[in-house]
């Protein structure tokens, strides 16, 4: 509810969280994306952390998986542009 007893809507109440989190709709829809072209399996151990300029942030709990990911790397990163229709995208480090 808001201060005059009545309800907020919901994409005012989204659009607060993004602004105090310092995120966009973009990067909001990345990790959706991203779980999205990494897959079940491989999403299991690669989780997206964050984003820092044009760069993802990867966290890969498996050493077996982390050779997976580098692998799929560049696939990955177009993929997720294709999403787009731009680059918005230039790199995946693993943190």
């Amino acid at each position: 509810m808001n201060r005059n007893g009545g309800f907020t809507k919901s994409d005012k109440i989204v659009e607060a969280l993004l602004k105090k989190y310092g995120l966009n709709e973009t990067d909001f829809s990345l990790y959706d994306i991203f779980e999205n072209e990494i897959g079940s399996e491989l999403g299991k151990y690669v989780q997206m952390v964050g984003k820092k300029g044009k760069s993802l942030l990867v966290k890969i709990e498996n050493s077996v998986y982390h050779q997976e990911f580098l692998i799929r790397k560049k696939e990955i990163l177009k993929r997720i542009n294709d999403c787009y229709g731009e680059k918005i995208v230039e790199d995946i480090k693993v943190v």
